[in-house]
């Protein structure tokens, strides 16, 4: 090849590089990190982290709802609940919620939420997230300590939780029944739109149909009967995140050891993966696509459930720079 023949390819792949450095591409969604919002860039494959995005209070337990529409977040300082618009630094009291609750959960497409307040064991449902905020507040602490994963319907009128010993759903009214669930859960999701609820055991992966009527279990998948027994001296995997996409056709877990299932509920497959990471969770950014991890070494870690892949999303090259 001749020097100007490898001159031009050098120009060109500079003029590129320097291009997509500057080209942020279509907004994927929003990351919370330390009280503050990074706008995730492009799209899996090809996208970029930007720098904290602050708002005009501090903030604490700041969570994104799946649709990347609005955020929930404790005020650090006065411990009210707000409410904020990705793209905006400001922020609106939401009226009626309890201060300093200690975790807040979305709905499936982000239309309510659950508020958990572990000294007095009740429970918060914000409604109408989309339009105008209601609070409903739910004492469930004849239901013992803190539940270990917390779900609430899209139309809030629904709770369940994987509690010790039972799962239990929280009706409109406040009435507390148990979900026809073998043994204790790892985690409880619903499905978008529907009074379903998937629940995750040791043992078992168990779909809970019209939790509002008969209750009705199907169970998905069972440990084998010929399976080992946990090694007490090893490690145990539980689900850190267990969801659903937004068409309801792929059920996701994220385990603790980094493995990853999905199961497919239209054709009946399931397939299973790893995403060499550490999961926080699967939280939900529209469609099949999740987020996994926070910023871990300079990047984001997102799954798409529908195609079992596995993406990085770096930093920006230029905020990389400044930190």
């Amino acid at each position: 090849m001749r020097r100007n023949d490898i001159s031009g390819i050098f120009i060109f792949f500079a003029l590129t590089v320097a291009a997509c450095a500057q080209v942020r591409g279509p907004i994927m969604g929003y990351l919370p990190e330390k009280g503050a919002l990074r706008i995730l860039y492009g799209i899996p494959g090809a996208g970029s982290v930007s720098a904290p995005q602050l708002s005009d209070r501090t903030l604490s337990l700041l969570e994104v709802s799946p649709d990347q529409t609005r955020a929930l977040a404790i005020d650090a300082d006065t411990g009210a609940l707000v409410s904020l618009t990705p793209d905006a630094v400001s922020t609106a009291l939401i009226a009626g919620a309890g201060p300093a609750a200690d975790r807040i959960t979305f709905s499936p497409s982000g239309t309510a939420a659950a508020l958990w307040f572990s000294a007095a064991h009740h429970v918060q449902v914000v409604s109408g997230l989309s339009a105008t905020p209601s609070v409903r507040d739910l004492d469930v602490s004849s239901l013992g300590a803190d539940p270990l994963s917390l779900a609430v319907s899209d139309d809030g009128q629904w709770v369940a939780g994987a509690w010790s010993d039972r799962v239990y759903a929280i009706g409109p009214d406040g009435n507390v029944s148990i979900l026809p669930v073998d043994g204790p859960a790892e985690a409880v999701c619903f499905f978008h739109g529907r009074a379903d609820v998937a629940v995750i055991t040791v043992n078992q992966v168990v779909i809970v149909a019209n939790i509002d009527g008969a209750a009705v279990p199907s169970v998905l998948w069972t440990r084998p009967s010929d399976a080992p027994p946990p090694d007490p001296a090893t490690q145990l995997e539980v689900a850190l995140g267990f969801a659903t996409s937004f068409d309801n056709r792929y059920l996701s877990i994220a385990g603790s050891l980094s493995h990853l299932a999905t199961f497919d509920l239209v054709t009946g497959a399931s397939i299973g993966g790893d995403c060499a990471c550490l999961p926080k969770g699967l939280f939900g950014m529209g469609g099949s696509l999740f987020r996994l991890t926070g910023l871990t070494d300079g990047a984001v870690k997102l799954f798409d459930a529908s195609t079992n892949e596995v993406w990085l999303v770096p930093l920006a090259a230029t905020e990389g720079a400044q930190q």
